[in-house]
């Protein structure tokens, strides 16, 4: 009897409208319809007892992908949509597997620049991010930086058509940092850098927030240090919050333990593998950590 040849199948993707809106009406029994349309509601995608709920994840885990033009689609995988039909069929909603959408609609990876996972476990949020994205939520750091969580789905692709390439590149580059982020790859520390705002030579204070993760754990850290030489210098023309660190206590150091740390805390976790450094002003704080000091720094 003559071996069987191995049997390649397609995997990938499936915008989540194609499988929403246009599914259901491509399936050849209609009392297969309710069923697939209750199993993909927003409401039942999102609750907690959903078949595709992975453990420790809080909401229905889908994909943001984003293609060669810069535009992004929200998607479910197909191994997603398999196990969808499989469970409809086994807890005895259909007698017979609902067909898998058309071989058309799959998406491939390589057709993709970068596709990264993003949670959703608010039936509104969900149905917005079709059209308007997840809301602005953010995440607050340390160092009062904030650090965008989602973008907008459609309004950004309608952003991008006839954009420069400028725009594109940058959310192509939002899009690569979102995968690292939901890798779980390397260590993040956002970073804020103050100096006297009559002599921009003169550092004040310096604060940071660090995540990184550990066995899959997440491990954070923060923290805030101010100069002691420097404790008499009050900005005059723009705020003074030396003293309104909200994250814990401040840590008074000399100016070369100053330089020091932060010198420390960079390397240090440069050395642990991918470093991504957050800023709250880019240009100023590298300037700031490329300065001639003094020799008593």
């Amino acid at each position: 009897m003559p071996a069987s040849r191995p049997v390649a199948v397609a995997v990938g993707y499936y915008r989540f409208t194609d499988i929403f809106f246009e599914w259901h009406q491509a399936l050849p029994n209609p009392q297969t319809v309710g069923p697939l349309k209750a199993t993909i509601a927003y409401d039942a995608l999102v609750h907690p007892d959903h078949p595709l709920r992975k453990a420790g994840v809080d909401g229905i885990e889908l994909y943001i992908g984003t293609f060669p033009n810069g535009e992004a689609r929200l998607l479910f995988s197909s191994a997603q949509i398999e196990y969808i039909r499989y469970w409809i069929h086994a807890v005895g909603l259909a007698e017979e597997l609902i067909p898998l959408p058309g071989g058309d609609w799959l998406i491939q990876q390589n057709d993709m620049l970068s596709c990264s996972p993003a949670v959703y476990n608010d039936p509104a949020v969900l149905k917005k991010a079709i059209k308007v994205g997840v809301n602005s939520s953010r995440v607050k750091c340390a160092t009062h930086l904030f650090i965008p969580v989602a973008q907008t789905i459609d309004k950004n692709n309608k952003r991008l058509k006839g954009s420069e390439p400028l725009l594109t590149s940058r959310r192509l580059g939002f899009e690569r940092v979102r995968a690292y982020w939901a890798a779980k790859a390397g260590t993040w520390i956002a970073i804020d850098i103050e100096a006297w705002d009559r002599d921009h030579t003169v550092l004040t204070e310096f604060g940071w927030s660090l995540i990184r993760w550990e066995n899959g754990e997440e491990v954070s850290e923060a923290g805030h240090l101010t100069v002691e030489e420097h404790r008499s210098y009050y900005n005059t023309f723009v705020a003074h919050n030396r003293e309104h660190y909200s994250f814990g206590e401040s840590e008074e150091v000399d100016k070369k333990t100053f330089k020091k740390r932060i010198r420390d805390l960079i390397g240090d976790n440069r050395s642990k593998g991918p470093l991504f450094l957050i800023f709250h002003d880019a240009n100023q704080d590298v300037k700031y950590a490329h300065l001639p000091l003094p020799s008593e720094y």
